[in-house]
């Protein structure tokens, strides 16, 4: 992707190799920047709203360096995220418990000299072993706001809750969902909209954004309304 700075407004060009149909390409009206980075996990997103009805994200990780990007036409997503929270709660019980042991060891010791070697190296271990389930569990837990596809409600747009700061996040979300209502006011009808959606979920497919399972159980799902049908 490339942005070009322009001070003298905030129209730049995207470049997104064949990323774009016939009718996004060219010069682009940027309209929000945003990006969020979790330390931890080694993840950075960044999002950006532009020309008012299209989306571009890009995904770096520790497995994907180089990143990946794809775009989003907002026409097709629904204006409410669902909230997706996960905790792995055994992994903080773990920290607890060794924690618990290490101080355990360590009263041990203070109050009886016994076997004073091996009862500090016990106590490092598991103080170790505390810290390192401790970031396993901020490394496996997640708290999300998924924005899915109107008619197959898949998932096309996640953002980690309150990155980089709760303020930041809730004013990008409001921002977002501003520019969802004004993708749905297109005036297309209900079979175009089923249509126009099954192919920009191809087009994420072929970016390698979807699996080749969702897109099948997405197709499936958009077959089976009556209005995709009669506008076949």
């Amino acid at each position: 992707m490339g942005l070009e700075d322009n001070k003298y407004g905030h129209t730049e060009e995207i470049v997104i190799g064949d990323v774009f149909d016939d009718t996004d390409h060219e010069v682009r009206i940027v309209n929000e920047e945003f990006t969020q980075e979790s330390t931890i996990k080694g993840i950075k997103r960044s999002f950006v709203i532009f020309n008012d009805t299209q989306l571009l994200q890009s995904l770096t990780s520790f497995k994907n360096k180089e990143g990946k990007q794809y775009r989003v036409n907002l026409r097709y997503v629904r204006s409410e995220p669902e909230r997706d929270r996960q905790y792995a709660w055994r992994l903080l019980q773990a920290s607890g418990i060794c924690l618990g042991l290490t101080l355990l060891l360590c009263c041990v010791w203070y109050f009886t000299r016994f076997g004073t070697s091996y009862m500090l190296g016990a106590a490092s271990l598991f103080a170790a072993a505390s810290i390192i389930t401790l970031l396993l569990f901020f490394y496996k837990s997640s708290d999300t706001f998924i924005y899915k596809s109107i008619a197959a409600g898949v998932p096309l747009i996640e953002l980690d809750n309150r990155k980089p700061n709760l303020h930041a996040f809730d004013a990008f979300l409001h921002k977002l969902e501003k520019h969802i209502r004004i993708a749905h006011e297109s005036g297309m009808s209900r079979q175009q909209l089923l249509a126009g959606e099954l192919k920009d979920i191809r087009r994420l497919k072929d970016d390698g954004m979807l699996t080749e399972e969702t897109y099948e159980l997405a197709r499936t799902l958009i077959f089976k309304h009556k209005e995709y049908s009669v506008g076949q």
